[in-house]
């Protein structure tokens, strides 16, 4: 391919915007120069953990990988469930009158979630990761909203086992967000003796089974709530809080059984529409 890349979009110490701007531009002239040829042929992605690195694979093998994908199921049924009919307007009608329905405001521009997949080529051998996702997607607000909320029980549990890991010095909570919590958390180790290994799960999330994700969640919810001595959580801006009378007069307020529907909705029992995307 005769198409000029001259300029060097690993370059570190360029702006990010800058480099992701070339990037764009680089795939587009890619796309003016042999628009057929890659279409017909190749399926063009980005690389996973390989920012400014892209792939061209096989049309038949991408779409190989695919079905073998969306035919994955879990214990107790499929993962996916493949339409042959969508009616795209109809589901954005469905989830805006959900998204009112705990006084959120809608994305009425929003699309709807496409599944697409990009090569893992630090395996052996390669593999996908598939992603499901869009720019604005009709489930935004309502992601937003829950991720401010389980955000705040996920302190909330975080303080509630460090209570009890003062009384019997047992830890039970392994969630890390970020490395100066591994740092704090390796300082606390008195056996300096001790091993570390790093484990890894080679399809986990797919292949859990839903009433097990469901259970869990429930219990954590119901936990956390009677811990509080409070059924309702209200959020107001970035704000979340308990609200134990239910007296809240601003903000949004939710019951605890309202956040398991609202969780569900928004994860496992009405994923929205599924089509499949290529470049």
């Amino acid at each position: 391919m005769s198409v000029d890349r001259n300029h060097n979009i690993l370059d570190h110490g360029k702006d990010k915007t800058e480099l992701l701007q070339k990037e764009l531009l680089w795939i587009r002239a890619l796309n003016t120069a042999y628009p057929f040829e890659l279409h017909r042929d190749f399926v063009v992605t980005m690389v996973d953990k390989a920012s400014g690195n892209y792939a061209f694979t096989c049309k038949k093998l991408y779409l190989q990988f695919m079905e073998k994908e969306l035919n994955t199921q879990s214990d107790d049924g499929k993962t996916y469930e493949i339409k042959d009919q969508l009616d795209p307007v109809s589901i954005k009608l469905n989830h805006e009158r959900f998204t009112r329905s705990f006084g959120i405001a809608v994305q009425t521009e929003g699309n709807l979630p496409k599944i697409y997949g990009i090569p893992k080529m630090h395996k052996n051998p390669i593999k996908f990761r598939f992603i499901t996702g869009a720019h604005d997607s009709t489930l935004k607000p309502l992601s937003i909203e829950l991720q401010k909320i389980l955000r705040f029980l996920h302190g909330h549990f975080r303080r509630y086992c460090y209570n009890i890991t003062g009384h019997d010095k047992i830890n039970r909570f392994f969630s890390i967000q970020n490395t100066f919590r591994v740092v704090q958390q390796l300082n606390t180790v008195q056996n300096k003796r001790s091993e570390i290994f790093c484990a890894d799960f080679s399809s986990l999330f797919t292949n859990l089974p839903h009433n097990v994700v469901k259970e869990k969640l429930y219990y954590l919810i119901d936990l956390m709530f009677k811990n509080a001595g409070s059924e309702y959580i209200v959020v107001q801006g970035t704000n979340v809080r308990y609200d134990r009378n239910n007296s809240n007069t601003s903000g949004r307020s939710y019951h605890k059984n309202d956040l398991k529907l609202y969780s569900m909705y928004s994860t496992l029992n009405k994923t929205p529409a599924i089509s499949l995307k290529y470049a």
